[in-house]
């Protein structure tokens, strides 16, 4: 009993380890806001992207919207200033070590409803150092279990219209959404399969896997070329 423990303790350590090793997290990852109401002038999601690394650079934030209730509208605030909606991605000086705010409005303009917005930020000089935050407006995070699964991986990423996956588990579903949050590709999973944005247009696009119980397991943002 006491040796299990100890593993349970070394594994425990090993894992926390490793997320902190992560060049960029963004905690804490998800944030839920709920309580919003249609008279409230805005509802707000507190985060920060935390820089792990020993190098200072230039770092992009990205907004994704995955759903909005019309007549809502989302801004940003980053560690420099309070954006306008229209605003959807900008670039801040990241330090080493520096936790920059990264901040998420929602305002819902006197109408009930809920939003589910994505923040991607990473290193303009070597994209693979990046980091998802969810933030959830009047919604429950239920089923998604965590957005930043090292773990799984979509590439090539950016393409030029092929990705595959690998290090996906009990996932049924690959559901792709635009910058607007449209759903305009979905596939039924399969292990070793590629998947296909030709046709679309250049961008970032949301790649979002959905379980064979129907819950969202991980998000990541893809780049076409």
């Amino acid at each position: 009993m006491r040796k299990n423990i100890l593993l349970l303790t070394c594994l425990l350590l090993t894992l926390g380890l490793g997320a902190q090793s992560s060049p960029i997290v963004i905690n804490p990852n998800p944030v839920v806001v709920t309580g919003i109401t249609a008279g409230a002038f805005e509802g707000v999601g507190h985060s920060f992207a935390i820089n792990n690394t020993n190098a200072a650079f230039v770092a992009r934030w990205k907004r994704t919207v995955i759903q909005m209730t019309d007549g809502w509208q989302s801004a940003i605030c980053d560690k420099n200033v309070c954006y306008f909606p229209s605003v959807s991605t900008q670039t801040f000086q990241f330090n080493p070590g520096e936790e920059a705010r990264v901040d998420v409005h929602v305002y819902p303009g006197g109408v009930q409803g809920s939003a589910l917005i994505e923040i991607q930020v990473f290193n303009t000089t070597d994209t693979t150092q990046s980091a998802v935050g969810v933030y959830y407006f009047n919604q429950s995070p239920t089923g998604v279990t965590e957005v930043q699964q090292d773990w799984v991986k979509v590439y090539p990423n950016p393409t030029d219209g092929l990705f595959t996956i690998a290090g996906a588990e009990e996932v049924g579903r690959v559901d792709i959404f635009n910058q607007a949050g449209q759903l305009v590709r979905q596939f039924v999973y399969g292990e070793n399969q590629w998947y296909s944005l030709t046709g679309l247009p250049r961008g970032s696009y949301t790649v979002r896997l959905i379980s064979t119980s129907g819950r969202a397991v991980v998000t990541r943002l893809m780049n076409k070329y």
